[in-house]
Formats: structure tokens, sequence, C-alpha cells
């Protein structure tokens, strides 16, 4: 049989000794795909939770970075020191369950054309799901968990954090190119993670439903030709209607101004980007 490629797990964390502990057991104790290699990027962690890893799965590797850069970066970095030939960018507040990782490989090495693919994700109240192996085509992927195939990563290039930081949209954007070059992305209906949310990047909602609308909006300007932007219309109509109910409408309006105020830098960028 010929010899399985080695899957690089990098894990995001800054502060919160437990949720990075309840992630690592799970990957533990369902992850049973060789070959593997876990890294853990610090991102100015000022707790004393690395330490604590270090202690409880010295099989993981750590990467510490002195202060806090863009998740984007940070992503960039680790992916830079991986050894795999598949590099899945892991969320430190996710849970998984057994065979999750083998179903991601099989999808990422269905076709060629595959450049990344991600598993289903649920909160972290609901119930498990059987589902039959199912690949769904994507415009984009959950940067909660995504594996990628380092071919298409290198073609494409790594993440942008210089017009993503300090989070959010990376992925959507990642995506897009990833699209625009030809590739495909999938979600694993067979693979299920569970995701805390909105731990890595800290809770601070106002301002991270203002930032993520910002760049998710921003990521589709500078990437999505004509149709795919027409097909995002029925979502962000929802994504409004559900604000006018959640109170938010003030900081979602401020998503569309922050992106109207500077329409001059995004379309040069989208000409650089789609000609």
């Amino acid at each position: 049989m010929p010899e399985k490629a080695m899957v690089s797990i990098l894990i995001q964390h800054k502060n919160g000794e437990k949720v990075l502990e309840a992630c690592l057991r799970s990957l533990k104790e369902n992850t049973s795909y060789k070959p593997l290699e876990v890294i853990l990027l610090d991102n100015g962690s000022t707790d004393k939770s690395i330490e604590g890893v270090l202690e409880k799965f010295p099989w993981v590797k750590v990467i510490k970075n002195k202060k806090f850069v863009s998740l984007a970066d940070g992503v960039n970095v680790g992916f830079g020191k991986a050894k795999g030939a598949y590099l899945m960018w892991l969320n430190n507040d996710t849970l998984m369950e057994k065979g999750w990782l083998e179903e991601l490989v099989t999808a990422l090495e269905s076709k060629k054309e595959v450049a990344a693919v991600s598993p289903v994700i649920l909160p972290m109240d609901a119930e498990p799901k059987k589902e039959a192996r199912t690949y769904v085509e994507k415009i984009s992927l959950i940067g909660a968990c995504i594996l990628i195939n380092r071919r298409a990563w290198e073609r494409v290039g790594g993440f942008d954090g210089e017009n993503f930081k300090p989070a959010y949209g990376e992925e959507n954007d990642w995506c897009y190119r990833a699209r625009n070059a030809g590739f495909k992305l999938l979600e694993v209906r067979s693979s299920q993670v569970w995701h805390l949310g909105s731990y890595t990047a800290e809770k601070i909602v106002k301002q991270r439903y203002l930032l993520e609308n910002t760049h998710r909006l921003k990521a589709m300007l500078y990437n999505l030709k004509l149709p795919d932007l027409i097909r995002f219309v029925p979502g962000l109509t929802l994504i409004f209607l559900n604000s006018l109910r959640q109170g938010s409408t003030f900081f979602l309006l401020q998503s569309y101004w922050e992106n109207l105020k500077n329409i001059k830098t995004i379309f040069a960028e989208r000409k650089h980007r789609l000609g």
C-alpha cells in the first residue's frame, strides 16, 4: 500500500487552559490517523496555559509568539514550519468525533482539483448526526476546521494578514482565491466537529460582529465575480433580517459603511486580483 500523507494540524491559542485542554484531549481520543503532527501556535498568551499543555500533552509541538499577530499571519507562520502534505487550521475551541480526520483526508484525496475540505461544524449543544459519505461543493469553508492540500496552498498563496487583521474573513478570502484558481472546496457530511465559537478571537461581541461582517463583505468584494455575488444576495438579506431581530442592525450597517468608505481601495484590489 502507498504511504499515507502526513497531516499537520495547527491550533492557534491565546489564553484559556480549560478550552485548549478539552480540544487536545478530544483530538487525542478521537484521532487515529497517522502520520500526524500537532502544532500549537501560542499567539501572545499571558496565562500559564502553555505550561499546562507541555506537561499534559508532550506530543504537541509549541511555537511561541511574544505578542499577538493576526490569525492569518499566525497560520502562515505555523504552516511554514509544518511538515505535512496536508495542512489543517483547527480552532482551539473545538471537539471531534472518532474517524473525523480520516473522512476529511479521503475527501481531500477524492479529486486532484480539491484544494480544501471541512467537516460539518456543529454548536456545542448539538447532537451528533449519522451521515453517509457525501461531499457538498461550497463557495467558501468555515475556518474553525479546514484541511488544505499543501499543493493548493503553495499555488494560491497564504492567508492575507494585511487586509484581514486581526481576525475574520481570512478563510473566506483564501477560499474565494482558491476557486478563482480553478480549485474546488468540499464540505464533508460524514465528518463532524463541535465548535464553541468566538474564543480564539476573544469575547468582545459587538466589536467581533462588526469586524466579522466588515471583513467577510470585503472578501466578497475582493474576489467574487458577479454571478457569485448575486448568489449571496439572499444570504445577505437574511443576515439583515436577523440583525433586526437580534438588535445588531447598527453594527451591520456600520460594517457596510466601513467597506463603502474604502471602496476605491477595495476596487483597486479587486482589479488586481480579477483583472
